[in-house]
């Protein structure tokens, strides 16, 4: 079973995405489009480890316009260099930044995303032949510290 910090984006932002992720399925019916949920996978959970206060990346996070393919996962790029200081803090990395989408490589212009909210949490996935399991748990607000 692969354990993974991942940022969860608003349940407004998440359905928009969904929008998405139909139409790209309704061109590509690939089942990556279907499985997880949209989020920001910020690397390998350490076992055992319990979130303490994590810094909040600057809000809003606005993506690039134009999806991006790398280590098998389509994405909406984010800079790096946004998320670098959370992944530092959470000793973890991962190949690229940006909101998963799917699987496969395909290549379009989007309008770029605005996040203004952020949750952490720890991502399971279990694979059992073709099917994947997938489990949110330990969700925490992230706090910009915005409106003090």
């Amino acid at each position: 079973m692969d354990s993974l910090y991942i940022l969860r984006l608003p349940k407004e932002l998440q359905r928009e995405l969904g929008k998405l992720r139909s139409n790209l399925y309704a061109h590509h019916p690939d089942p990556s489009f279907l499985a997880l949920e949209p989020c920001i996978m910020l690397g390998e959970a350490a076992d055992g480890k319990t979130l303490g206060y994590l810094p909040c990346p600057e809000l809003p996070l606005v993506s690039h316009g134009e999806l991006q393919y790398a280590n098998h996962h389509l994405y909406i790029p984010i800079d790096e260099a946004l998320l670098a200081p959370l992944r530092n803090e959470l000793g973890t990395s991962f190949p690229y930044s940006g909101i998963y989408l799917g699987e496969i490589d395909v290549q379009q212009k989007i309008e770029p995303v605005v996040i203004k909210d952020l949750w952490i949490a720890e991502l399971s996935i279990q694979t059992e032949g073709d099917l994947k399991l997938w489990r949110v748990s330990s969700e925490k607000h992230l706090d910009s510290g915005k409106g003090r």
